[in-house]
């Protein structure tokens, strides 16, 4: 499959997510059940994101390096140098696929320029500017950036999806395989069913179609591209690669390396920004985020998130790998040159980072984002269209406060970690329940 448009620095071609028997039974049943609902409710209220009383377990805060937030008994980098770049016939080349829609930015550049860091090569980038103008304005910006030494490693492909998206309307069964550019694609995802019940529907669910056939596309472009990695990352997502020991970079490919060959995926957990101001409409993300709410599985008091908690996965490219929604990958069918079971591990050493709502004027796009796919300001249609509860919560919010000011206190009081929170988050640092992560800022920078 070619391309829409393809952007290479390097020289060398091809190189591209839980009988009662008396009255005195019966009596003690009943007192369990309401104590132990008493003590769920309390739980709960003290876990609310927005709850300002906090509960820690008793942790040793001596465990964690507040500056990393991973456990001091981890080895550290010794430098911040990038990795080597691959050869265009390594087998250890990584690839993104991502679904995107903005203007070159600082952040998308920080975005390129830190992944390029840690090892990662190859980008399919499946854009959805409403314009041909638009895109091309991207593609050029793209293309200047990628001409610069700050991104000389990396291979960039870009699929514009936009004028797709304008002719077909809402993706049903019925118009599914006009999406992908080779129509085999979809056509093979409509027959097998696993999308089925996301067709037709506005917002998030359509979003999730669209990732999903995207990733189907990416896979077979990797292929192509013989590619050992592919992984399905958001512009607001990074990896956070896990430490090897003896190894002086952040490099993801020498981690991977050590993974078994019979792993055919790996389950990265996520960590959730927390902004600490409002962030202004043009800052980067990636260098004015440091706070993270750690996930459940590595804390005993994890703070709930905001948004979504099942992770992100990285899968090795063969014949048979295919797409299992947005965040996990699967086979379907054969795997090389015959069937197996599809392997997928926790991996224990990496983390997705990921910058949700890590500033107000991304909060006030949920209302313009809602509107554009046809939502109704009303409880019944923010349900139909954003899958999360705070999404939707975000989306009224973004709808019901028009000015300005009064939107931005709303930001504030329910996302934002300001300076009254300063103790605060001194404890949840020191108890290792949230995390300082300086390293992406001190690449990116």
């Amino acid at each position: 499959m070619i391309p829409t448009q393809l952007y290479t620095s390097q020289t060398t071609p091809g190189t591209t997510s839980q009988t009662t028997f008396s009255s005195v039974f019966r009596t003690v049943v009943l007192v369990s059940f309401i104590l132990a609902g008493l003590i769920y409710t309390i739980i709960n209220l003290q876990h609310h994101p927005h709850h300002p009383n906090k509960q820690v377990h008793n942790i040793d805060k001596s465990l964690f390096d507040p500056q990393t937030g991973i456990p001091l008994t981890n080895p550290l980098p010794t430098s911040l140098q990038p990795a080597p770049p691959s050869s265009s016939s390594s087998s250890d080349t990584i690839s993104i696929v991502s679904t995107f829609n903005g203007a070159f930015s600082p952040s998308f550049a920080s975005w390129l320029i830190y992944y390029q860091h840690i090892g990662v090569s190859h980008f399919y980038l499946f854009c959805e500017h409403a314009s041909q103008t638009d895109f091309q304005e991207f593609e050029r910006s793209v293309g200047d950036f990628l001409a610069t030494p700050k991104a000389h490693l990396l291979t960039v492909k870009l699929v514009w999806k936009g004028g797709k998206i304008s002719s077909i309307g809402r993706i049903t069964k019925k118009s599914a395989r006009l999406y992908c550019e080779n129509p085999e694609i979809c056509e093979r995802v409509v027959k097998e069913g696993w999308l089925t019940g996301w067709f037709d529907l506005r917002c998030n669910g359509e979003l999730f179609v669209r990732q999903s056939l995207n990733m189907e596309e990416a896979i077979v472009m990797a292929l192509e591209d013989n590619v050992q990695w592919l992984a399905h990352i958001d512009g607001d997502e990074l990896i956070y690669p896990g430490f090897v020991e003896g190894e002086e970079t952040l490099d993801f490919r020498k981690a991977l390396g050590k993974i078994d060959e019979s792993v055919d995926s790996l389950l990265l957990v996520n960590w959730e920004g927390v902004p600490e101001t409002p962030g202004g409409a043009e800052s980067n993300i990636f260098e004015e985020i440091t706070l993270f709410k750690k996930h459940h599985t590595d804390t005993k008091s994890a703070r709930p998130f905001l948004t979504y908690a099942n992770g992100k996965s990285v899968a090795r490219v063969a014949p048979g790998l295919r797409s299992n929604g947005a965040h996990r990958f699967t086979t379907r069918g054969v795997w090389g040159k015959k069937k197996k079971t599809f392997v997928q591990e926790d991996f224990a050493g990496a983390r997705i980072l990921h910058y949700t709502y890590c500033k107000v004027s991304t909060a006030r796009g949920r209302g313009l984002a809602g509107e554009k796919c046809g939502c109704e300001p009303t409880q019944e249609d923010a349900e139909a269209c954003f899958i999360l509860r705070f999404d939707q919560e975000v989306f009224l919010k973004s709808m019901e406060l028009k000015e300005e000011e009064e939107f931005e206190k709303w930001y504030d009081e329910m996302i934002v970690w300001g300076k009254e929170r300063e103790a605060e988050k001194e404890d949840m640092l020191s108890y290792g329940v949230m995390a300082r992560v300086v390293l992406p800022k001190m690449i990116v920078l």
